[in-house]
């Protein structure tokens, strides 16, 4: 799990192994787990060997006056799972959001569905281009409140060709 040798780990402190902002975390589990000598279970972020982070589940039980004995599980890709759902559930909540919006115009729309994919995103900011088919151009609908104050573009384009438009064409 850890990505190296027995003799490696056996060297080392168990906390050498546990992600830098976590440390305070497991200290905390560590003295519930010596304190009430009961099971305790702890999900954070530890390191392989190489730096890399991983989830891991703790099985924490007192085996001695200040020794436990710490059961190690990779949980990283139910942690990446649970993750997809939320990102599902975040997703599905926004386009409910905009469905049942009562906007009085088109404009309005616009701008609601803008706001909610920058939430869904976590960007500062964004623009809607409506495509015409005939003319093959982007035409500038929308932009974010906050693209004035992020960009130093004085006078946005407001339209684009498909043909000149690199990878926006993709």
């Amino acid at each position: 799990m850890l990505q190296t040798d027995r003799r490696t780990v056996k060297n080392k402190r168990f906390t050498s192994f546990i992600a830098g902002g976590e440390s305070d975390r497991f200290y905390f589990h560590r003295k519930n787990a010596l304190e009430q000598g009961a099971k305790q279970t702890l999900e954070l972020k530890m390191l392989k060997a190489d730096g890399t982070p991983f989830w891991a589940h703790l099985d924490t039980i007192k085996a001695g006056e200040e020794r436990l004995r710490i059961a190690v599980s990779d949980i990283s890709d139910r942690r990446q799972m649970e993750t997809a759902v939320k990102l599902n559930e975040t997703r599905l909540e926004s386009l409910l959001r905009i469905s049942q919006y009562k906007g009085e115009d088109i404009r309005g729309f616009l701008d609601y569905c803008l706001d909610e994919a920058i939430k869904l995103t976590e960007s500062k900011i964004g623009y809607i281009y409506l495509y015409d088919e005939g003319t093959r151009e982007f035409t500038l609908s929308s932009w974010s409140k906050d693209v004035m104050r992020e960009c130093t573009v004085a006078e946005p384009k407001k339209i684009y060709r498909l043909d000149t438009t690199g990878i926006w064409e993709k």
